[in-house]
């Protein structure tokens, strides 16, 4: 598949898309006006950021929860020294 297919493709979807959206809408009685009221076009709120619970000399952070310091491969031998 081309590029130029691909994105007819997806203009062709998108425009499917909205001949339904439009369709339910009349069905409903629904306006873009009714539907704004009702807060559908609000943007979701952004995830909060995971808290950073350690960081090491390297600047490296991580979170609380989680298994092991990034950037090391951790492993003990069992002899000292």
């Amino acid at each position: 598949m081309t590029a130029t297919m691909a994105t007819t493709a997806t203009e062709h979807a998108r425009a499917e898309a909205i001949r339904w959206i439009r369709v339910q809408m009349a069905d409903y009685g629904l306006t873009m006006v009714e539907l704004e009221a009702a807060g559908c076009f609000v943007p979701p709120p952004q995830p909060s950021p995971r808290p950073i619970c350690y960081r090491n000399a390297e600047g490296l952070a991580w979170g609380c929860g989680e298994r092991a310091m990034p950037g090391r491969a951790w492993s003990f031998s069992g002899s000292s020294g």
